[in-house]
């Protein structure tokens, strides 16, 4: 199996409209199949933060069981956090 990619992430400014995720120094907070070709790691310390994604399907994993669409249908946008602080963007990926 070819290795995966590793993604780095851009680093942003948590908006009032953003959803949150902390991710926990266990490990990535979200893992796949193992049938993906990339990581998205942190873009500042470079730590895994999703395992095994595609960034088409990222928004799909990640929401499930979660309401988060606004009246007018559009998606509101993800950002983790990292454990050094980092705030990264998820979804919608900015071209970095």
């Amino acid at each position: 199996m070819p290795a995966r990619r590793k993604i780095h992430l851009p680093l942003t400014e948590m908006e009032n409209e953003d959803i949150g995720f902390e991710c926990p120094e266990s490990g990535p907070i979200l893992s796949g199949d193992g049938t993906a070709d990339e990581d998205l790691v942190c873009g500042r310390c470079e730590r895994t933060l999703f395992l095994a994604l595609t960034r088409d399907d990222l928004y799909e994993a990640l929401v499930k069981g979660f309401a988060l669409t606004k009246t007018r249908g559009r998606r509101f946008p993800l950002v983790a956090i990292c454990d050094c602080g980092a705030i990264n963007r998820v979804w919608p990926l900015i071209p970095g």
